[in-house]
């Protein structure tokens, strides 16, 4: 609203009989910096509070005794080698081992039958009838209905079978592995050692030799395990190279989205936000430099069409595209991560999140237009 101070700049072009100064300008002031600064607070809490919901999800689990393992070789696809590696490591002080495999078609099947079951369900709470074998359909939306209902039927088969021949198949291991130790002081202090000293531990002389070479030894990378169902389970098989070319094709669609996203709240605002600024906040629009020449473009849009197909046709577009793209970018940035990223959000986060952005939706909506349109008008 300003850039000078709280009686110049944009507050002297208000359309009342007040001047700068008067009390109704520190009023727009005072709110603009009450609901700032409320929202920075806001922000602020709720972060510490999603760290806490964090830590609070971390402690139900053993995940705080218990180290990722990347870079061994994927030819290990049983615990036998790692077993006898940490015996001999760390004797007495493990509690389990277990070794990643390569599941990346197992989840994608397992998640195509998931998207299947839950179309049935939907045409059966819709037709009930539908369970009835000896019902073809009263009529042809009917009978269409029960066909597409059979051809369902067939791929949740042929999705089995292919379900059942993954399992059988030879196991190729993920190059991950996970192991629990007896304590969570031990694991740290593993975890501690070894980051400190560039992957290795003092264990790894009692270690004999061929087992350090089997496993490749020096080319592991040790972390703090994640929460079990914080990991994308698919995608821990990922070689570097085909990361980072998704990670490139990722980056570019948000960047893609984001450019989408900025064009459109532009026309947005050109087309509508100049209307509803200069009627909620009674301001006069600037006739001079780029913010003039954008309003005499709009004028001369109104006039050659005429107000009710000028909003139809330039004001409407923008302003269900902005909300579309609003409520599409979470779920767009999840899939996106799905497909990238090896880890993801706890659900309660995720939960959580949700709630934000209702209450900004709120905040912003009523306080921000309709309490500042009261407070001004």
């Amino acid at each position: 609203w300003s850039m000078y101070s709280f009686t110049a700049g944009a507050l002297q072009n208000r359309r009342n009989p007040t001047a700068p100064g008067s009390v109704w300008s520190w009023v727009a002031a005072a709110t603009a910096f009450i609901f700032s600064l409320h929202s920075l607070y806001f922000a602020y809490s709720r972060w510490k509070k999603l760290e806490k919901l964090k830590i609070g999800a971390k402690a139900a689990t053993n995940s705080k005794n218990t180290i990722m393992l990347k870079n061994i070789p994927k030819r290990v696809t049983t615990n036998d080698l790692l077993e006898r590696y940490f015996a001999q490591c760390c004797p007495g002080q493990v509690q389990g081992v277990r070794v990643a495999l390569n599941v990346h078609g197992l989840c994608i099947n397992v998640r195509q039958q998931k998207q299947i079951y839950r179309q049935l369900n939907m045409m059966r709470r819709a037709a009930p009838w539908l369970t009835d074998a000896n019902n073809y359909g009263a009529n042809k939306e009917e009978a269409k209905v029960r066909a597409l209902h059979g051809d369902l039927i067939v791929d949740l088969h042929q999705l089995e079978a292919e379900n059942a021949r993954l399992r059988q198949h030879e196991p190729e291991g993920a190059g991950c592995a996970f192991v629990t130790f007896k304590s969570e002081a031990y694991a740290k202090s593993y975890f501690a050692e070894a980051k400190l000293h560039d992957g290795r531990v003092a264990g790894d002389c009692n270690v004999s030799g061929d087992v350090l070479v089997v496993l490749q030894r020096a080319k592991w990378e040790i972390h703090m395990a994640p929460l079990q169902h914080d990991i994308y389970w698919e995608n821990l098989a990922t070689q570097e190279s085909e990361a980072v070319v998704r990670r490139v094709g990722t980056n570019s669609i948000l960047l893609g989205l984001l450019t989408l996203f900025v064009i459109t709240t532009f026309a947005a605002v050109l087309f509508i936000g100049l209307d509803f600024m200069s009627f909620i906040w009674r301001l006069e629009l600037v006739t001079e430099g780029l913010q003039g020449k954008f309003a005499r473009t709009v004028a001369h849009l109104k006039e050659s069409f005429g107000l009710f197909w000028f909003y139809v046709l330039f004001g409407l577009p923008p302003l269900l595209l902005f909300l579309a793209l609003a409520e599409a970018t979470p779920l767009l940035v999840r899939l996106v991560s799905r497909y990238e990223h090896t880890q993801t959000r706890t659900e309660q986060q995720s939960a959580y999140l949700t709630k934000c952005y209702f209450y900004y939706m709120v905040l912003h909506l009523w306080c921000g237009s309709c309490g500042f349109i009261f407070l001004t008008s």
